[in-house]
């Protein structure tokens, strides 16, 4: 089974995210910040990173650097409801997100977008 890691700070969306992905069949792991998105990673092997863009302390570009640097094969898919999100999620596909979603979004939107990103005719770009 396919392994997700989802990285918010808010709680209410990790648990939105891990019942509707654990209800498809999907192993989820939950980081409430890079920091701890981090750790999880040094001792769990994951398929697919769901990462927020905005989040206190450091934010999903830095942990997405951190990926493309320590792990280059992982997929990652970015989320953002902020303010300016056009411009984050931008940016998150320049560092190297394969996949992007504006929040608020609806489960279907998130499990096709999922499922594409977890084929194997998806190629890792970096």
């Amino acid at each position: 089974m396919k392994s997700i890691l989802v990285v918010d700070d808010f709680a209410s969306l990790r648990d939105y995210l891990t019942v509707v992905l654990s209800e498809e069949g999907y192993t989820v792991y939950e980081a409430d910040g890079p920091k701890t998105a981090q750790q999880v990673l040094k001792t769990t092997a994951i398929d697919l990173l769901i990462t927020d863009i905005v989040m206190p302390e450091k934010d999903g570009i830095e942990l997405l650097m951190y990926i493309r640097t320590n792990f280059p094969g992982l997929k990652c898919l970015a989320i953002s409801g902020a303010t300016h999100n056009d411009v984050y999620l931008a940016s998150a596909r320049k560092i190297g997100a394969h996949a992007t979603l504006t929040k608020p979004f609806d489960h279907t939107t998130l499990l096709t977008t999922v499922k594409r990103l977890l084929s194997e005719d998806v190629p890792v770009i970096f």
